[in-house]
This record gives structure tokens, C-alpha cells and sequence, in this order.
């Protein structure tokens, strides 16, 4: 994989190099005087006398401010060869040099607007969306997950607290629809980013100083669940602003495994920030730990707002719809309505437990937040594997087929793995670490590109942010309903010898099975031509009994 890295950075600096090259021995500065074509541009390089002006040989033609050179436009730019070439445009290289000193004016350069010059800031882009991702996945990583929950408990909350601190990213969804119709009449989407960005992270401020809140009537904990729906909020839209963006950069040929590629690094980054967070967290004393780690959360969210406008903005067709239509439109493509329907299933089946995984680590099976850390980092680090994996089978077989096999492997193999696992025996949980990459690395992939797939281009924007709204309302319910349910199912928990049957085991069955059945609710989406996952099956079968018995692959 590295080497695959490697390889790639090699090939867009090459490829950078060749077109600087080729454009020094293409263009001169005869391509800028008025009436000159190709062919006289020809005869004239042909005939020129070396340290002659090239205006001299055009007899009757005013040159202008072409006249106004040292070198060819493009020969100024190239970095690679800045030696005097002897033929060619080479002899107009040398005779601007010597004609430099009579008349010493600036090279004109290349126009930013050539398809060129906008393929080469689309290619930066796709680098630079890596490192604004990694800078944005510690402050996520050091705002969420199990800092939050360490610091949600910290602050006395309880199970209903802690659900609806899960639940309301996904409640602000409903407003997604709003903002996004407000974002997408922007110019710049880059802007935009940034500014709400810019607001709904700084408010992380405010959580620092909770410890020193004193009012009974306001606990902090529920303070911490506030500000986290109001920084959500407010960037409600920045999801479809995003995804908008990058698919305007990103050629749809090769979308799962860059975004495949991108997930794997990105996984590593967040292991490491994990891996930082839980050592620092077990060390320092509480609350102060949290307040510190907050406040590097803050630093690492600045640096990725200001990469949001190093990003390439492609123009975009900005509709002029209603608000009302804004809504509307979606819902009356019945195609993205099967598409939403999924979303809305899968995200209730998935909040109904996903609040209390990280609680079930550190209260019922008494682990560290280190531990926690390194269960997370084995499962960032083997995204990196997974994920561009998946990728690349997805851009072959389809996201469908993809996203159907991970489905069935994150409904039963993970949720299986965690109830194995007991006080003092944590070994499913290390296994767990690498199903959990093993089947959200092609779930995350494939539904991405598949929500890229089922929204068109032009209204991209309106139908990802009713998309969102739509998978948030199921979601956040299911999340809101999953502390009291917790509570009722706690009152059948029973022992069997040492292994103890808790609440949360019976909310990981009944979340597993509803996962289970959502490929149900993928067969009326439509794809671009693919194979179906019954070929896909056969083929892998038929080629494993090959090798198995016959020693040689299926021809």
C-alpha cells in the first residue's frame, strides 16, 4: 500500500513536469502577436537569425506587447530545464535573452483559466483534502467518541444524557435541508465551508470551562449535550457543501478508491489521535485532562478550516429554487426515494446501539481509555488496508454488491464479537477492532458513492442535505429511544457462571438483526452497469473450487 502511495505522488509530479516541458518547446512569444497562425509561426522560427528579434521577420506586423519578453511564457515557468536551447524555439529562447537587456519587462504567463491549469489544481486538490481530513479527523477524533463519553461521565452524566449526546448530530440533520438551500446559493462554496466551520467548531470554547459551572438547575452534563446539537447545527450543512465540492474534483472513474484511499489514511490519523488522547487522558487527573485535550482539539480544527480555501472550487450551477422545492424536488424522484429509505432504516438500526459501545467498554468490561484508544487505532489502522480495498472492488463489481456483503458482516460477526467478550478476557474485543475495519471500511465507501450516484450533479447539494435530514430524523429517534430502552431491558439481566447477561447485550441482538435485514432496502437502487453480487458470488466460488481441487484458476 505504501508503495502504491508512493507510486502515485510519482506519477502527478511527472505527469506536472512532461506538460511544463511540452509547453516550452510548444509555445513562443509569436503566439501572442495579432494575425500570426501556426504556420507563419513556423516559417519564422525556421528562418531567424540566432540573437534577431522574431518582430524583425514580420514584415508589417506590430507586435505589440509582445514585444515585451525575455523568454517564452511557458519556457519562464519550467523548473526542470533552465539552459538555452540550440533549435527550435530553443534559438527564441537565447535571442529574448540577449534582447532582455535593451528592454528588460516581464514574462507574461500562462492563463490561469486553460484546462491545463484548472486539471492541475483539481489533482492538488485531491492531496490537499488528505491533509485537511487529517487535521480534521484528531479534532473530531478528540471531540467525540470516547473523550466525549469520558467527559460526558466525568461531568455525572447518565444514560439518557448520554444518548441524547449521540443522538443529536443527527438531530440537527432536520435542519440540513435549510442550510444547505442557504449554502448552495453561494458563490464559493470553499467560503462557506470555512465560516461555518469557523462558528460551529469555536464554540468547543465553551466546553472547557463546564467543570467550573456551579448551577444546579443547568447540570453541566446536559450543558455539554446543548452545545453539542448548537455547534451541529450550525454546520449542518457543511456535509452536502463537501461532498458536493469533491465530487465536482474527484472523476466519478475513480471515486471508490480515492475516497477509499483517503478513508485508510485518515484511519491512521485517527488511531494515532486516539492512541495520544487515551494515554494522556489515563494519566492526567480529571477533569483537567479533558479540558487540555479539548483545547489541542481547538488548534488541530483551525489548521483545517484555513486548508478549506486551498481546496479548487470548480464552478457550479447554483439553483434557484424555493425553499419548499428545495425539499420537494427530492421527494419526487423515486429513485432517490428508495435511496432515502435505506438511509432512514439503516440509521435507526444503527443508533439503537451505537451510543453505548464505547460505555459497554469502559464501565461493563472496566477498560482503559487507553485500551479503548488501541482497540480504536487497530481498527483506524487495518481501514487502511480495507477500505482502499473495497474501493477498487467497488469500482469493478459496484457499490451495491460492496455494501450488501459489509452489511452482513457488521450485523452479525461485530455485535457477536463484543458479547463474547468479558471483564478480564478481552480477546474478541481485539478481534472485533479488525471486523469493525473489515466491514465499515465498505460500508462507509459504498454508501458514499452511492449517495453520489443517486443525487445528480446539478442539485447535488438539495437532495444530499434532504438525504441527511431524512436518515437523521429515523436516526436520532432510535438513538433518544435507545437510554430508556436500556434501562427496561437492564431489569432482565442475569448470570450464567462467571459470564454475566446484561442490558446491553440484548440491545446489541436486537440492533444486529435490524441491521441485518436493511439489504432488503437496496434492491429497488439503481446503479451504473454493474455486475450483481449473485455473479460476483459464483465467480469468487467458482475460482476458489479451482484453486482448491484443481490447482488452476477457472479460465
Amino acid at each position: 500500500m505504501l508503495q502504491q502511495i508512493r507510486d502515485e505522488a510519482h506519477r502527478f509530479a511527472l505527469d506536472y513536469h512532461r506538460r511544463l516541458r511540452a509547453r516550452a518547446i510548444r509555445d513562443s512569444v509569436l503566439d501572442d502577436v495579432p494575425g500570426v497562425g501556426e504556420k507563419k509561426k513556423r516559417a519564422v522560427i525556421a528562418t531567424i537569425r540566432f540573437g534577431q528579434s522574431p518582430c524583425a521577420c514580420l514584415r508589417g506586423t506590430d507586435c505589440g506587447d509582445a514585444g515585451r519578453w525575455t523568454r517564452p511564457r511557458a519556457y519562464a515557468q519550467d523548473p526542470v530545464d533552465s539552459t538555452p536551447r540550440t533549435h527550435g524555439v530553443g534559438i527564441l529562447s537565447a535571442a529574448n535573452s540577449m534582447s532582455a537587456a535593451a528592454a528588460p519587462f516581464p514574462a507574461p504567463t500562462p492563463l490561469r483559466g486553460s484546462p491545463s491549469d484548472a486539471r492541475q489544481r483539481k489533482n492538488r486538490t485531491l492531496w490537499v483534502s488528505i491533509l485537511e481530513g487529517s487535521f480534521t479527523a484528531v479534532f473530531l477524533t478528540w471531540t467525540g467518541g470516547a473523550v466525549l463519553t469520558g467527559y460526558l461521565l466525568a461531568l455525572g452524566a447518565g444514560p439518557r444524557a448520554l444518548a441524547a449526546a449521540a443522538s443529536m448530530p443527527l438531530m440537527v440533520q432536520l435542519f440540513s435541508p435549510f442550510m444547505t438551500w442557504w449554502a448552495a446559493r453561494r458563490r464559493r462554496r470553499t467560503a462557506y465551508l470555512q465560516g461555518a466551520t469557523s462558528l460551529g467548531r469555536g464554540l468547543w470554547i465553551l466546553a472547557i470551562f463546564l467543570p467550573w459551572w456551579r448551577h444546579t438547575e443547568w447540570p453541566p452534563a446536559w450543558l455539554l449535550v446543548a452545545l453539542v446539537g448548537v455547534s451541529g447545527f450550525i454546520q449542518s450543512g457543511v456535509g452536502p457543501a463537501w461532498i458536493s465540492l469533491m465530487g465536482d474534483v474527484v472523476p466519478g472513474e475513480i471515486r471508490g478508491r480515492y475516497f477509499g484511499l483517503r478513508n485508510g489514511l485518515l484511519g491512521i490519523v485517527t488511531m494515532a489521535a486516539s492512541l495520544a488522547a487515551g494515554a494522556y487522558l489515563d494519566r492526567a487527573p480529571t477533569p483537567g485532562n479533558f479540558q487540555m485535550v479539548l483545547s489541542g482539539a481547538l488548534v488541530f480544527a483551525l489548521v483545517g478550516i484555513v486548508m478549506y480555501g486551498w481546496h479548487e472550487d470548480p464552478p457550479h450551477e447554483r439553483p434557484r429554487l424555493s425553499l419548499l422545492d428545495a425539499i420537494r424536488v427530492p421527494l419526487r424522484d423515486a429513485t432517490f426515494r428508495r435511496f432515502i429509505g435505506f438511509s432512514m432504516y439503516w440509521n435507526a438500526a444503527v443508533m439503537l446501539s451505537s451510543p453505548f459501545v464505547i460505555p459497554y467498554l469502559l464501565k461493563h468490561l472496566d477498560m482503559s481509555f487507553t485500551q479503548v484508544a488501541i482497540w480504536s487505532g487497530i481498527a483506524s489502522l487495518c481501514t487502511l488496508g480495507t477500505a482502499p480495498m473495497w474501493g477498487r472492488l467497488a469500482d469493478r463489481v459496484g457499490h451495491k454488491a460492496v455494501l450488501t456483503v459489509t452489511i452482513v458482516v457488521v450485523a452479525t460477526a461485530l455485535p457477536a464479537c463484543w458479547m463474547l467478550a468479558a471483564p478480564g478476557f478481552l480477546l474478541f474485543i481485539w478481534i472485533s477492532s479488525v471486523i469493525d475495519a473489515l466491514g465499515w471500511g465498505g460500508v462507509n465507501t459504498a454508501i458514499f458513492n452511492l449517495s453520489l450516484f443517486a443525487a445528480p450533479a446539478r442539485l447535488r447539494m438539495t437532495y444530499l442535505a434532504v438525504l441527511g435530514a431524512a436518515g437523521g430524523l429515523t436516526g436520532c429517534i432510535a438513538g433518544l429511544l435507545s437510554g430508556p430502552l436500556l434501562e427496561w431491558l437492564a431489569r432482565g439481566s442475569f448470570a450464567v457462571g462467571s459470564y454475566e447477561w446484561t442490558g446491553y447485550h440484548s440491545l446489541f441482538v436486537l440492533s444486529g438483526v435490524m441491521r441485518l435485514f436493511a439489504y432488503r432496502f437496496l434492491r429497488g437502487i439503481p446503479e451504473p452497469a454493474r455486475r450483481s453480487l449473485r455473479d460476483v458470488l459464483r465467480e469468487f466460488t467458482q475460482r476458489g473450487a479451482s484453486l482448491l481441487f484443481q490447482g488452476r484458476p477457472v479460465p
